[in-house]
């Protein structure tokens, strides 16, 4: 039995993201140290996070008998949850209030529920201690009754280890152990301006949808048009036809597109882009997605006034066919894989309930509704090889953050844009990521571009915009077999990571 206990005082709702990254990052590494064998793991304490009612996403960690709302305090702890497994008690269950409030006033009106028990391993029936403030650890004594409850579940830790014992006979964990990933897939064939179904390049592959597996949004529909897999788009009731209505969209000669995989910059990118383009370094008073193809109409495109920045994580083969023709300016934008796909998995968590290790092992399988990300920089590469005459500039998420003027400059030069050094710097201020994690907020009210079939509200975009945060959440045999798995795939590409 693990057991960790945490008491951050100075970690309330008014500290700083910095100091709350360092806590959680810190709970994160000594997580990661359990000896995991046989174990039940238990993280007990006062983390000061409320998780309220609320369980939209955290079904799998949570349920909805918390005290009050969440707060940002609330969404973090739920987070780490979430990424490990742990189920919070004190919110699985319905109890009186009196035995969940873990903080009461001194006039018993008010109360919160900020101590947690949480638990992994089998083990879930647990409840929070006490009735009264959250220095009083009266409640310790009701621990032996907890543990009792995690000592006789024995059928549990049997049943778990049946899970283990089919875990360790999937592909994916064989090709793990045995550092024998599966193959890529064939290279994507880029088909001409035809529709897909008069060239037949619309076709359905694999089996039925599993119905115990992540939501239908994450997993791959086995329709492919033009060599591609099609993502079931949130809003777009036939993917295939936007997929067609997109290929014979009209561009025009100052269009300028940026195409990178998802958690690559695109939002950062694509505001820095737009306010070179404009000569103004104020932000835009609109959503990225309402310039990104997937997300929108061709006809809502179409009435976008000049100079179009539009935006996309589809493939070339999936994309506007008259980039060719009019050479239209690509920026291409690439991320080291490891933080990619951390980032990834907490933009997906927001919107869908899906854990790290399910996400982790359909990367490595390139069973999800999108394909990985060394897929997409080989038809990125293919395309450029192919088509020389379109001018591509490829920009490095790392290199942007440690050297952000020099990048925007380089940047301004390829939009062919004499612009001085001072505004490329009042630029890069603009779009600091403080900056823009505080504007996009404001400018999403009551956007729901994202929103229709995930959960309501609108995405938070920014979490933390680090090199290397990967650290935090990877394991370290998740790390290695990520270093098996990128040294594998990327042999034979143009492109460099860079880590840390």
């Amino acid at each position: 039995m693990n057991i960790v206990q945490i008491y951050p005082q100075q970690i309330t709702n008014d500290a700083s993201d910095e100091d709350k990254d360092d806590f959680y990052s810190l709970l994160q590494g000594v997580i990661d140290k359990l000896p995991r064998k046989d174990n039940v793991d238990i993280i007990l304490g006062d983390p000061n996070a409320k998780i309220g009612q609320d369980n939209i996403g955290y079904e799998g960690i949570m349920g909805q008998h918390g005290l009050g709302q969440m707060k940002e305090n609330g969404e973090r702890f739920a987070h780490i949850c979430a990424f490990n497994s742990f189920v919070t008690g004190g919110s699985v269950f319905p109890h009186k209030r009196i035995h969940k409030a873990t903080c009461v006033s001194p006039g018993g009106v008010t109360g919160s529920q900020s101590h947690h028990f949480c638990t992994i391993s089998g083990c879930w029936v647990v409840h929070d201690g006490q009735l009264t403030d959250s220095s009083d650890e009266s409640w310790f004594p009701h621990f032996q009754t907890w543990m009792k409850v995690a000592v006789v579940r024995q059928e549990q830790q049997h049943h778990q280890k049946q899970q283990q014992q089919h875990i360790r006979a999937t592909p994916t964990y064989i090709a793990a152990k045995t550092k024998n990933f599966p193959p890529a897939p064939q290279k994507t064939k880029m088909a001409d301006t035809k529709s897909a179904a008069e060239n037949g390049d619309v076709e359905k592959k694999g089996g039925p949808e599993n119905p115990a597996g992540p939501p239908k949004i994450m997993q791959d529909s086995g329709v492919r048009a033009h060599g591609w897999r099609v993502i079931p788009f949130p809003n777009q009731s036939d993917p295939v036809a936007q997929v067609e209505a997109l290929r014979n969209m009209q561009m025009r000669d100052d269009d300028v597109m940026i195409v990178a995989y998802p958690k690559c910059g695109t939002h950062w990118m694509w505001e820095v882009t737009k306010m070179l383009r404009k000569g103004v370094a104020s932000h835009e008073q609109r959503a990225k997605e309402a310039a990104m193809l997937e997300f929108s109409k061709v006809e809502a495109i179409d009435k976008e006034a000049s100079p179009r920045t539009l935006n996309s994580h589809l493939p070339m083969c999936h994309l506007p066919q008259q980039i060719k023709e009019k050479k239209i300016k690509l920026v291409h934008l690439v991320r080291n894989p490891k933080d990619a796909l951390v980032s990834f998995y907490f933009h997906v968590s927001q919107m869908v309930t899906i854990t790290f290790p399910d996400l982790f092992e359909r990367y490595l399988a390139n069973t999800m509704s999108l394909a990985n990300q060394f897929d997409f920089l080989r038809q990125i590469q293919k395309y450029q090889k192919e088509n020389p005459e379109v001018p591509v500039m490829t920009i490095y998420y790392e290199d942007m953050k440690q050297n952000p003027v020099p990048v925007t400059k380089d940047l301004a030069k390829f939009l062919g844009l004499d612009v001085t050094e001072d505004f490329c710097k009042e630029v890069v201020d603009a779009c600091s990521f403080s900056k823009m994690k505080e504007i996009d907020p404001q400018r999403k009210k009551g956007d729901g571009t994202m929103a229709k079939e995930f959960k309501s509200g609108p995405i938070n975009m920014y979490r933390k915009g680090q090199v290397g945060d990967w650290k935090n959440h990877l394991t370290v045999a998740q790390s290695e077999m990520l270093d098996d798995f990128i040294a594998k795939e990327a042999q034979g590409m143009d492109f460099r990571f860079t880590f840390v």
